[in-house]
């Protein structure tokens, strides 16, 4: 993925832990991570698919987010531990 387009204000580098998120839905911890993106909950089945593939389930702990001025959607995590996931299922 081209994540050259991302603006950096919206990268999170203060990701909350699956721990500390309690009863939350992706929609809201989305809404709160991510206020100014577009995003969506529904995430692209072949991303889910291949990461299912790496050993990683992404479901509900991931967004689909359009920063302003893209047209393509990248993934955005929702707490440290998937970021932390993809990227060493990426490596």
């Amino acid at each position: 993925m081209d994540f050259q387009h991302i603006n950096p204000n919206h990268v999170r580098y203060d990701l909350p832990s699956e721990a500390d998120i309690g009863s939350k839905t992706t929609g809201d911890l989305a809404a709160e991570l991510y206020p100014s993106m577009t995003y969506d909950t529904a995430l692209p089945q072949p991303w889910v698919d291949r990461m299912a593939d790496r050993g990683v389930d992404v479901r509900g702990r991931f967004v689909w987010g359009y920063p302003k001025g893209t047209l393509a959607g990248f993934p955005f995590p929702l707490t440290l531990e998937a970021a932390i996931d993809v990227a060493i299922a990426s490596s």
